[in-house]
C-alpha cells in the first residue's frame, strides 16, 4: 500500500469525463465522487495536476416532457384554464355574438396548432424549443378575446 501522504498513484494513460456529480472513470465506468476521502477522486486530482483534462460532461437528454411544458405556459400566458373555462361557458350559453364565436374558433385554431408545433417539436428532439420561433403566433384576435375573461 502506498502512503496516502504522498497521495494516490495514477495512471497518466486514463481518461475522465466530468458528470453532475463528479467524474467517471474512462477505464472501467465508475462513478467518483467529489470528495477527499476518495482515493480514486484523489487519482483523478493527481492527475489533472500531471495535465490530464477531463472531457465534459455529456449533455442531458432531451426532455419530450420539457417541451409539452413550454407549450402549455404559451397557451395559459395568453388565456389560463381558468379563462378558458370562461371563454368555453360563454359560447356554450350562446351568449357570445359571431365575433366572439369567429374569435373562440380561432382561439380553438391556434391551440391545436400549438399542439401540432409540441408534437413536431417532440418528434425532432429539438433542442431549442424555447425559441419563439418554432411556435405558431397567437393571432391578435384571439388575444384580445381572451383578455376579457
Amino acid at each position: 500500500m502506498g502512503d496516502e501522504t504522498m497521495g494516490p498513484m495514477f495512471d497518466p494513460a486514463e481518461t475522465y469525463t466530468l458528470s453532475e456529480t463528479g467524474v467517471v472513470r474512462g477505464s472501467d465506468g465508475a462513478h467518483i465522487p467529489e470528495d477527499e476521502s476518495n482515493a480514486d477522486w484523489r487519482a483523478f486530482i493527481a492527475w489533472g495536476k500531471d495535465g490530464g483534462k477531463p472531457a465534459p460532461a455529456p449533455p442531458p437528454p432531451f426532455d419530450p416532457g420539457a417541451v409539452a411544458a413550454e407549450c402549455e405556459r404559451r397557451i395559459y400566458a395568453v388565456a389560463s384554464l381558468n379563462c378558458q373555462m370562461n371563454m368555453t361557458a360563454w359560447v356554450a350559453s350562446r351568449q357570445a355574438d359571431d365575433v366572439d364565436r369567429a374569435a373562440f374558433d380561432a382561439a380553438l385554431g391556434w391551440v391545436q396548432a400549438m399542439r401540432a408545433a409540441c408534437a413536431r417539436l417532440v418528434a425532432s428532439s429539438a433542442d431549442d424549443f424555447g425559441q419563439d420561433a418554432l411556435w405558431p403566433a397567437c393571432p391578435a384576435d384571439v388575444a384580445a378575446f381572451a383578455a376579457r375573461f
